[in-house]
């Protein structure tokens, strides 16, 4: 992308006298940067971490340096700016004037949820340094490095970036020339320090990222950013009396053998990798500290937030810990500043001066993920159906296949598979089919009497609506939508969000639980999909479950009923449902079909086709997209096996 020209850099020596149209801008963008940095959604250390690091970082550097002017001068002279720019991944980059992509491929560079992949990490060599592996452990596991994170390769990016910047400063040809490689090399190590901060924060290499998984909700946040608003003043100095403290007792890595510290000390990448494991290792004691020090109640529901004493009554208890992880992440980060400047050749940086202030950069592509992209085999973009989460009604006319969605509604899909084991719909029947709506199925009985025994199944669940749209992967797509402020896909399931929480929406095929009055009157036992136009008013009203992904013709043709919401009148008009099973149940090789899956560059693509239409045809294409108009693509997965196989 291409920032605003006048804003892209500003000479602080120059007196600028805008438009009142260019002055609505800035106001404008410094809205959208006061909104983003006070959201209830944070990132990583939050503004005054990232700056602690950065800044403390510089003066880390004099020391590792003993004050070389060669190297040091720079970053001196602009430490106010390296520490706007340690900032930028989570506020210019994430706001809302940049592009869909840009947002979507920054967010997983922040992070990497080593358990996902990893059971158990104690070394830095326990986690693969070349990314073509780590793709194939996390593939093993039906995931994808961008799912579970990239953070220690989007530093190790950076690094090289800033060698390549150093590299080209005694050849510049013009002080200007020298200016602009010095100035690159200031760049990529600003932005590599907001990235070195967030894996010395052990939440950002964990799945618990939140605490969620220990009944510890909104940990993250706390931490990082309540916590350490309410330091004190001086808690730079007290980050860099820590590292120096560190420095002079020789105390980096401690899980290290003398020699092994000293190789990783000269290697950046075995650097990274140390704070990582590292960084990881101090998770426990993070979260033990909440529960002594700040939990109030702790909540076992992974969508609601813990309850906690405020932030500013216990943040002197926490200064120790958070103290020591901005120190450790300041000298590491000064370190790979050292090693990329020796790596360079140490260019002479003594005499640069510059006025130079890039305010909103542009977003740096993740280029080791597009580099394996494109040798990528077309397969990656499509995903095989986990048969215990499938089931297929078979009707007269032709079967059903309905996957389920126990990320959002485990306890009813656990129910529905249940009832589905047990028999309970077999020989039931679809008894609505209202016109451009839904068609509904279940118990065909009259009255509670003669209705269909559950079996083992629960007669009452409660709604089921919310999940953690950063657990469950919410994969954004640009829609201007008018029942939620966010609208994307989870794992193929057409899903709104608030930022905070995610939900599935009523576009076409999805399948959902009819309840009466009360909110704990479904259970499964009656299902219904929508047929027709999509009722999004229903949304966060009833539970979704699922979405038919084979047979919906059996279902959108079916004879409308004349009864009141279209419900068959007559018993002899409906429709029986033979048998349903789950998917894993049937014989092998029963259902034949891959999903596209919706966080591929592939499906980034088909929405991006489906958003402009190019062919001759239309007049006038829209340029826009709702939600419940993208379909997602499904094919063979004999054929897609069979390509993969050649």
């Amino acid at each position: 992308m291409t920032t605003l020209p006048w804003l892209q850099a500003i000479n602080v020596t120059g007196i600028f006298m805008f438009s009142s149209k260019r002055i609505r801008r800035v106001a404008s963008a410094t809205l959208c940067l006061i909104t983003l940095s006070t959201s209830s959604i944070v990132w990583g250390w939050g503004e005054r971490g990232h700056d602690v690091v950065t800044r403390v970082a510089v003066q880390n550097l004099r020391q590792m340096t003993e004050d070389n002017t060669r190297v040091v001068t720079p970053f001196l002279a602009r430490d106010h700016m390296l520490a706007h720019l340690s900032n930028v991944p989570d506020i210019v980059w994430r706001a809302p004037y940049m592009s869909q992509q840009d947002r979507d491929s920054n967010y997983s560079t922040h992070y990497i949820n080593l358990e996902r992949v990893y059971p158990e990490v104690k070394a830095y060599t326990d986690v693969p340094f070349e990314l073509t592996e780590y793709q194939q452990d996390a593939s093993a596991k039906g995931l994808n490095a961008v799912e579970v994170g990239t953070a220690p390769w989007r530093i190790l990016q950076l690094y090289k970036a800033m060698v390549t910047a150093l590299r080209s400063v005694p050849s510049a040809a013009s002080d200007a020339e020298y200016e602009e490689a010095v100035n690159q090399a200031l760049l990529y190590a600003g932005l590599m320090s907001h990235f070195v901060g967030d894996l010395a924060n052990p939440h950002h290499t964990t799945a618990n990222y939140d605490g969620q998984l220990s009944g510890q909700k909104g940990l993250h946040g706390y931490f990082e950013s309540d916590v350490v608003m309410y330091l004190p003043l001086g808690l730079s100095a007290k980050v860099s009396a820590q590292a120096n403290q560190m420095a002079f007792q020789d105390t980096w890595f401690p899980a290290l053998k003398d020699e092994q510290r000293d190789a990783v000390l000269r290697d950046p990448q075995a650097l990274i990798w140390a704070l990582l494991a590292d960084s990881h290792s101090y998770l426990p004691q993070l979260l033990e500290l909440d529960k002594s020090i700040s939990l109030l109640k702790a909540n076992t529901d992974p969508k609601q937030r813990a309850e906690r004493k405020s932030a500013k009554s216990v943040a002197a208890d926490f200064e120790s810990f958070a103290v020591e992880r901005l120190a450790f992440g300041s000298w590491v980060l000064a370190r790979l500043w050292w090693l990329a400047w020796d790596e360079a050749g140490q260019p002479d940086m003594t005499k640069y001066r510059s006025y130079h202030y890039p305010v909103m950069p542009d977003f740096v592509d993740p280029d080791y993920l597009a580099t394996k992209a494109k040798t990528d085999d077309a397969t990656a973009s499509w995903r095989a159906l986990d048969l215990d989460r499938v089931i297929v009604m078979q009707l007269p006319t032709g079967r059903v296949v309905i996957e389920l969605a126990p990320q959002f509604a485990p306890n009813h899909v656990e129910n529905i598979l249940l009832m589905t084991r047990e028999g309970y719909f077999d020989g039931t029947a679809v008894i609505r089919s209202q016109e451009n709506y839904v068609a509904q199925w279940g118990d065909t009985a009259s009255d509670e009497a003669s209705a269909k025994p559950l079996g083992t199944a629960k007669e009452k669940l409660k709604v089921e609506f919310y999940t953690d749209p950063q657990a469950v992967g919410f994969e954004r797509v640009e829609s201007r939508d008018a029942y939620a402020d966010q609208v994307g896909f989870v794992d193929g399931f057409p899903t709104a969000s608030d930022g905070k929480q995610a939900w599935l929406t009523h576009c076409y095929g999805m399948v959902g639980v009819s309840r009466g009055m009360g909110d704990d009157s479904g259970n499964g036992s009656g299902l219904y999909v929508v047929t027709g136009h999509s009722p999004r008013h229903l949304d966060l009203n009833v539970t979704l479950v699922g979405r038919v992904l084979e047979g919906m013709e059996h279902l959108t043709t079916l004879p409308r009923g004349t009864g009141s919401l279209g419900f068959y009148e007559d018993p002899d008009q409906y429709v029986p449902i033979e048998s349903v099973k789950v998917a894993s149940d049937l014989p092998k090789g029963s259902l034949d079909i891959a999903v596209m899956r919706t966080d591929s560059a592939a499906f980034r693509e088909h929405v991006a086709a489906r958003t402009t239409r190019k062919e001759e045809w239309f007049l006038h294409p829209a340029g826009r997209i709702g939600l419940c108009n993208i379909a997602v693509p499904t094919r063979s997965l004999s054929d897609l096996d069979a390509e993969s196989n050649k």
